[in-house]
């Protein structure tokens, strides 16, 4: 299983415009990955849409491929680089436990500029 193949099963969700997969500090495993998806107008973020994503992956590529946390985001903008995007995502869910998170490009930024050496 590779972040890209997670990815890509997320991306073939009807609903689901935008998504990246990420490694963050998982507080129980220590390492674990996570997803951020940024949904079609038409669709809410919320606790359903968030387990019908995860399912989804769990159905296509087994249980060890669900990410542990999911982020909804209003939305990705081009300012950064898919690492520094991955940084920051990795920054704003760490700890983060099932229930999804909802954050917005601005938070993004903001934090990408504390992870910036």
């Amino acid at each position: 299983m590779s972040l890209g193949e997670v990815r890509e099963v997320l991306l073939e969700q009807p609903f689901v415009e935008a998504a990246e997969v990420f490694e963050r500090a998982d507080p129980q495993l220590g390492r674990s990955i996570a997803a951020a998806v940024v949904l079609t107008p038409d669709a809410h973020p919320d606790d359903a849409v968030a387990r019908d994503l995860l399912d989804a992956v769990r159905e296509v590529l087994g249980g060890l491929s669900r990410p542990r946390a999911l982020a909804f985001v209003d939305r990705f903008g081009d300012e950064l680089a898919t690492e520094s995007l991955r940084q920051a995502l990795a920054l704003l869910t760490a700890g983060a436990a099932e229930e999804p998170l909802h954050l917005t490009w601005d938070q993004l930024l903001t934090a990408s500029a504390v992870t910036k050496p």
